[in-house]
């Protein structure tokens, strides 16, 4: 029974095996728990709370990263790690697929001590991608606006970017073998380290998708910021240099077909003189022509047709200025002794101290043959190969920066009358800080007409020689309340555009000077009134001068334009103002009257001119213009003593009871030496109180052989006992006919 018993429980025991039932226990028959699965790469992350280290284990399998943590000493085996958060670092991960999720987000992540097979690139932004002591063997960004920064001896062997604004930034030894950019992608920028070559290709080379948003640019610019070394740049003319990698001496050589030209800073800069290899220029003499219109501020300069041509020669860079002078075109060539630092070097060309005008570029291209200044006269030139000026590396309009010796001007109405102010800017010059200082100046009042504010030479209201103050105030005193008024400056370093001044309500001030003027039966001329003015303690001297012009002629400045005009002077003495008459007028001839108070300050070196109203009156009283009636002539001796053989005789009924009068001669003096020709003016003096009319030509000229060309002037000084002094100039009417005088 027994054996029976042993058996059966043998027989019991092997069907539990066999059918998987649960094994027999101590307590009661209850089973045991079986084991718990073994845990993720991914779990083991998670799990870990800043750091984990796997102790250069080898864990075949991907994973993913989803929270900021610290990862060391892990070989993947090629298998993917994914991250998807930002402040994610590994350090010494071997042999991985390393993507930066979109999850990041604009964070960041860091790789140091990594030797991975690729390095993809959803996510980060501005803050970058950290690799840092790391060998990769390919990079792929694909999100834009993000910056990768290679730090310390770290190497890539290629990288392919297909977004926007990325921004590849290495430590100086940091070599980067190949940089691929999707001709979709519009800009990326490489700063510092070694770059074998820089492609653009088409976007079917790279990958099928594309962080770049919008629609495909022109071009890709490819940006050289800092000092850079790359040896050669493809498939792209759009080449920058940043400004410091100008200066900190970047290497980039750009393998086109044209020249290769960057702008920063106003600075333009030539990279390449354009690869013709393969070309039908391949090994001839070839330079290259940008041509820019020159628009500035000023309707009569851009009138004349300005254009800045630049000439990229093999080793050297011209610079031209043109324009139309007379009718024909006129060239002037640009030196560093023009401006100075213009020309940095054969490829540099600063344009930085050219102000307030815009450089317009209208064509450029390639010129066979050997350069000749002649060809900047070209005003449109021909090309044996022509650029698109939209790929020409230079923008098509570049604003240059308003002048740094443009002043600040206001004026400001005050209960003295309007304050005028003119405030120099600083200069950073060490050794030159004064240098936007003018040390001379002037203010000039607008006359409106036709509601429209016009500015003339005459209408100088203050001047100032001399200066060496950063400000400089002046105050027109002799203005009236309520009345507007517009001001405009002139310094000897800037000159302002027509439409840069300034307008003002006086709300105080001494008033006007007035001129004005009556026919005077009694006196049988024309009376002028004029406000006695005196100097005030601020100005030491002043002078009082009216003058008298045909209507309509006291406008013009060149004395040929102007038939005839009188000055009157001396009519204020100590005892005040005299009765000031202008007998010399030809009934129903109109005269327009102007006067000119000047006031001086010998010390500080200005001249304050008032604005005085000009008045108009046609005569109905007056004695005649006094006019030569006769053509007097005269014989040149040996002694070279000129003399009359006909008295002048002046055209007028008769003279005021004590008045003199004596009469001067215009002519042009020229003396023709061996190499250069003088011209002056110069007066011969008839005075009818001597008695010889005779003319010494030996007092103006010890000169051996020389001519004198009688120009059609004489003036009419009339002095009267009272001190009033009358100078009547003529250049056209009843002109003497005096003859040329050649001095042997």
């Amino acid at each position: 029974m027994k054996k029976n018993f042993f058996k059966t429980s043998f027989i019991l025991i092997l069907l539990a095996l066999l059918t998987g039932c649960p094994k027999a226990t101590d307590n009661g028959g209850n089973t045991e728990e079986p084991p718990a699965p073994k845990e993720t790469l991914t779990e083991k992350i998670a799990a870990a709370k800043d750091s984990i280290d796997f102790e250069n284990a080898t864990i075949d399998e991907d994973a993913v990263v989803s929270k900021a943590i610290l990862i060391k000493n892990l070989n993947l085996k090629g298998k993917k790690l994914t991250l998807e958060a930002s402040g994610i670092e590994l350090q010494n991960v071997q042999n991985a697929v390393i993507v930066v999720d979109k999850k990041v987000g604009e964070g960041d992540v860091t790789l140091t001590n990594c030797s991975i097979a690729k390095l993809e690139v959803y996510g980060g932004g501005a803050n970058s991608i950290h690799i840092n002591k790391s060998n990769i063997a390919s990079v792929e960004v694909k999100k834009d606006n993000v910056r990768l920064a290679l730090e310390e001896s770290s190497k890539i062997e290629a990288v392919l970017v297909e977004a926007a604004n990325t921004k590849i930034e290495s430590a100086e030894s940091i070599e980067i073998k190949e940089i691929k950019v999707s001709d979709v992608v519009d800009k990326i920028t490489i700063k510092g380290g070694n770059v074998e070559k820089v492609q653009v290709v088409p976007v079917e080379e790279g990958s099928s998708s594309s962080g770049q948003s919008g629609a495909a640019p022109e071009k890709t610019q490819i940006v050289i910021d800092g000092k850079t070394e790359v040896k050669s740049v493809e498939g792209t003319n759009d080449v920058q240099l940043t400004k410091e990698a100008i200066q900190s001496g970047s290497n980039v050589v750009v393998k086109a077909p044209v020249p290769v030209v960057t702008y920063y800073d106003d600075t333009i800069v030539f990279l390449s003189n354009g690869d013709t290899t393969g070309t039908e220029f391949e090994g001839q003499d070839v330079y290259y022509e940008y041509v820019f219109d020159l628009v500035t501020k000023y309707e009569e300069v851009n009138e004349m047709g300005y254009k800045i041509k630049i000439y990229k020669l093999p080793d050297v860079l011209k610079v031209f200025m043109a324009a139309k002078f007379e009718g024909a075109m006129q060239i002037y060539e640009i030196t560093n002794e023009d401006i100075p630092g213009t020309i940095v070097d054969s490829n540099t060309l600063c344009i930085k101290n050219w102000y307030d005008t815009s450089l317009v570029l209208k064509s450029a291209g390639l010129v066979k043959g050997s350069f000749e200044a002649d060809r900047a006269t070209l005003e449109f030139p021909e090309y044996n190969q022509k650029f698109d000026i939209k790929n020409c590396g230079i923008p098509e309009e570049i604003i240059l920066p308003e002048s740094p010796y443009k002043p600040r001007f206001t004026v400001s109405p005050s209960a003295s009358g309007n304050v005028i102010n003119i405030t120099f800017n600083d200069s950073d010059d060490v050794q030159n800080p004064n240098k936007y200082i003018s040390s001379s100046m002037s203010i000039y009042q607008g006359v409106k007409e036709g509601g429209k504010w016009i500015w003339r030479r005459d209408n100088r209201v203050f001047s100032k020689k001399g200066n060496k103050e950063k400000s400089v105030t002046f105050t027109d005193c002799f203005v009236d309340p309520g009345k507007d008024y517009a001001y405009s400056y002139d310094v000897n370093i800037y000159t302002p555009a027509d439409d840069d001044f300034i307008v003002v309500t006086a709300s105080g001030g001494e008033g006007e000077i007035v001129l004005s003027a009556e026919n005077s039966t009694a006196d049988n001329g024309i009376k002028l009134t004029i406000s006695d003015v005196s100097s005030s303690a601020e100005f030491n001297a002043s002078n009082r001068t009216i003058f008298r012009y045909y209507e309509n002629d006291n406008d013009k400045n060149d004395n040929d334009e102007e038939p005839c005009y009188v000055t009157i002077e001396h009519y204020r003495t100590n005892t005040g103002m005299l009765p000031i008459v202008d007998y010399y007028t030809d009934k129903g001839t109109s005269y327009t009257y102007k006067t000119q108070y000047i006031f001086r300050n010998t010390d500080l070196d200005i001249t304050y001119t008032p604005i005085v109203r000009p008045c108009t009156i046609k005569a109905t009283v007056g004695l005649g213009e006094p006019k030569i009636k006769n053509s007097p002539a005269g014989s040149v001796n040996d002694n070279k003593i000129f003399t009359f053989t006909e008295v002048p005789q002046i055209d007028v009924n008769q003279l005021v009871d004590n008045a003199t009068y004596n009469i001067t001669f215009k002519y042009s003096y020229t003396y023709q030496g061996d190499n250069y020709t003088s011209t002056d003016i110069r007066s011969i003096l008839y005075d009818p109180e001597r008695s010889e009319e005779q003319i010494d030509l030996n007092s103006i000229s010890s000169w051996p052989s020389h001519t004198y060309t009688y120009n059609k002037t004489y003036n009419v000084f009339i002095t009267y006992s009272n001190g009033i002094y009358y100078d009547y100039v003529y250049t056209k009417g009843d002109f003497p006919g005096m003859a040329d005088i050649v001095v042997q």
